[in-house]
């Protein structure tokens, strides 16, 4: 099966907030891209439930609107990104970079 992502997944354990879901609740990612970011969780997750994230990078609180495409029992979910905050791109974009270029050392 052909690979349907556009950006590819950097590994990462970032600390997420999501809101939209019952209760804002705190995950980690497991990767994370510019389209979107897959999230561990045990909790099952509604298929195309719209959620607000704030991912808390080093420098800054990106803050996303997603959608839950994707869930994994016992393990997670993954979340596109339907829109960020402006300057929110860039700056995922910077920090995408910087992660790829410690991994590489």
């Amino acid at each position: 099966m052909p690979e349907r992502r556009v950006h590819p997944r950097i590994p990462c354990a970032l600390t997420v907030t999501v809101e939209g879901l019952d209760e804002p609740v705190r995950l980690t990612t497991r990767d994370v891209s510019l389209g979107g970011v897959f999230l561990y969780s045990q909790a099952p997750r509604l298929l195309f439930a719209e959620v607000d994230l704030t991912l808390h990078a080093p420098q800054h609180h990106l803050r996303a609107r997603g959608r839950v495409v994707h869930h994994l029992p016992e393990v997670g979910f993954g979340v596109q990104f339907l829109s960020l905050q402006p300057g929110d791109d860039d700056r995922l974009a910077v920090f995408l970079a910087q992660v790829e270029e410690s991994a590489a050392r």
